[in-house]
């Protein structure tokens, strides 16, 4: 089984990061070992308890913050215990529970033992000339089911690319894949990135919303009506406590999209950086009212497993 659970930038040299997700019931803390590999344990020291993410890296390894006892973050060994005498052994069963991740496709992807590198997954951007690139989390107030059936029912709700704006209005039915679902809805450039006017009789994008039937991933694209890739947002669904998801995601816009575009959205998409938004507070009374549609042919996920994208 393969699980997202942070991006590579979150883990910075030198600093630990408590991701929100549990093995098993277990939390756990990343940092580099001094190498500069991401190493995982369990974020709980086997002695007092002590959230080991309060700690500090020493030389790669994982230093307690109460106790000052230390561990390896290969095996998660006990390595040192300050207040042992010269004549005193660390005993082989202090050792805090090691995970197993690797770091790939800019992300940190969390392993079993029977996981094999070969079934890392490709991202699935396009292989288009690329102009920008974006990335980031978020933590939003909604559960990854009702998440994924935005996503397909409404993902203006979730998220915006600038200088777009997305209908109502589906182009054909729903494409069941063998591995997702797809649909596609009719968009229009746009200073402001409002909804178009209903009545265009003819709209230069398509936004096309993909979304894994049996994992917590999605990619989210604006193409031309040639469909061509302009700009593409790949999302990660992160279960969460008390119905929240933490939302990992990074994001591409190719140089078509200044072909394509306006002259007055191409000014924009200069100034501003952020060509894709990944809304942190999505409208509650919005997704209430958003009418159920394509989303009723998802499978649910198994929220304990959350296996990893594989679009």
């Amino acid at each position: 089984m393969l699980q997202i659970i942070a991006l590579s930038e979150q883990v910075v040299e030198g600093e630990t990061l408590a991701v929100n997700v549990n093995v098993n019931g277990q939390p756990i803390v990343l940092f580099r070992d001094i190498d500069g590999s991401v190493c995982a344990l369990e974020d709980r020291c086997p002695h007092r308890r002590v959230p080991l993410s309060l700690g500090k890296v020493i030389k790669g390894e994982l230093r307690c913050a109460y106790h000052g006892w230390t561990f390896s973050g290969l095996t998660g060994a006990c390595t040192d215990i300050p207040n042992l005498s010269d004549e005193e052994t660390i005993p082989a069963k202090l050792k805090a529970q090691s995970f197993t991740v690797k770091e790939q496709n800019g992300f940190i992807y969390l392993l079993d033992s029977d996981t094999s590198v070969a079934e890392f997954p490709a991202m699935p951007f396009s292989d288009q000339p690329v102009d920008a690139e974006l990335s980031g989390r978020v933590a939003v107030p909604i559960g990854l089911e009702q998440y994924r059936a935005v996503l397909l029912d409404g993902p203006e709700n979730l998220l915006a690319f600038s200088g777009v704006g997305i209908t109502d209005f589906y182009l054909g039915g729903v494409e069941d894949k063998e591995q997702s679902l797809s649909i596609d809805r009719a968009a229009d450039w746009s200073w402001r990135d409002r909804k178009p006017s209903w009545k265009s009789s003819d709209y230069p994008l398509i936004i096309r919303s993909e979304v894994c039937k049996h994992e917590s991933s999605a990619l989210v694209s604006v193409l031309n009506t040639s469909e061509q890739p302009l700009m593409e947002v790949y999302i990660v669904i992160v279960q969460s406590g008390r119905g929240t998801s933490n939302i990992l995601w990074r994001a591409r816009r190719y140089s078509a999209c200044f072909d394509s575009a306006p002259l007055a959205i191409r000014l924009k998409l200069y100034v501003f950086d952020d060509f894709v938004k990944v809304k942190e507070a999505p409208s509650a009374m919005s997704i209430n009212n958003l009418i159920v549609g394509p989303s009723t042919a998802l499978i649910p996920v198994d929220s304990v497993s959350n296996p990893s994208p594989s679009l």
